[in-house]
């Protein structure tokens, strides 16, 4: 099945997509301020492309809040400003006038509590699709299967797509939020403590779907098809050590979060460069 092209005025940019090499995302002295008050300062990181960054710290350092501000959900929070610049293929995603809708598709987010929308199974990946462009209904409803099976839901609701999406379980109801994410086929995919809800054995699924994603193709208004780029923010430093190919490590200074180094996952875990980083992943502080 070919793809739909949406609507062009949704595109965020229509600049050549750069080479393999190059890093999704460029964040430069990004701060996040609630009430004139910085949560999180300076923050400069790279996020690979295609690749899954996991950003570690203890509570309070701001992981959560620099997430929200790479799709502009902090302009959502009254009081909450944001400062630097989040460069994805040379456009900044903090400038004004980008669409923070527009932005949203292309930047998905998973929160730490499943929130599938109150309808059917069906409605909730047909609905974005529709919103954004994709007209025929068989293209809505092979796009949406190919997004349950990507999440490995498909087996497990296909002869009830049309049952409310809250009598799945917790595990299902998360994977049901990836799908609806991926099926707009984002370029970027922000997951906030993804698992922290779960049980042991629904978290283990999650992992593995990361996993599988990673790499996954992307683009939905575009025929060039690139690899599906991963954050995950997680205080569980066994399940970074486990899915992350790069970590970046946040913590609180002068009462201020910051990132303080940021590597590759394995480098990181077992060659700190900070002595707070040391600690933290050694279990002796945080």
């Amino acid at each position: 099945m070919s793809l739909p092209i949406l609507n062009p005025e949704l595109r965020l940019t229509t600049t050549p997509e750069p080479a393999m090499s190059e890093p999704l995302l460029r964040a430069c002295c990004v701060t996040v301020s609630y009430g004139g008050k910085p949560a999180v300062r300076d923050v400069e990181l790279e996020i690979a492309r295609g690749r899954i960054t996991a950003m570690i710290g203890p509570s309070g350092c701001g992981k959560s809040s620099f997430l929200a501000s790479l799709n502009r959900l902090t302009d959502l929070i009254g009081g909450c400003t944001v400062s630097g610049a989040a460069m994805l293929d040379g456009r900044d995603l903090l400038a004004p006038d980008v669409d923070p809708v527009a932005l949203r598709r292309r930047v998905g987010m998973i929160f730490q509590k499943p929130n599938p929308f109150a309808m059917s199974i069906r409605k909730n990946l047909e609905m974005p699709l529709k919103a954004n462009g994709v007209r025929s209904a068989a293209d809505r409803r092979d796009l949406a299967e190919a997004a349950l099976r990507d999440v490995g839901l498909w087996d497990e609701v296909s002869d009830r797509l049309n049952h409310s999406a809250l009598r799945l379980s917790g595990g299902q109801q998360q994977r049901l939020c990836i799908a609806r994410a991926v099926v707009l086929r984002p370029r970027l995919l922000l997951l906030d403590e993804p698992c922290s809800a779960l049980d042991p054995m629904a978290t283990q699924r999650i992992e593995e779907l990361l996993s599988e994603l990673r790499g996954g193709c992307c683009g939905l208004d575009s025929t060039e098809e690139e690899p599906l780029t991963q954050v995950v923010v997680t205080h569980n430093l066994a399940q970074a050590k486990r899915v992350a190919d790069d970590t970046a490590v946040f913590w609180v200074r002068d009462g201020c979060g910051v990132m303080i180094e940021s590597g590759a996952t394995q480098e990181v875990f077992e060659n700190p460069r900070e002595e707070e980083t040391r600690r933290y992943v050694g279990g002796l502080q945080g």
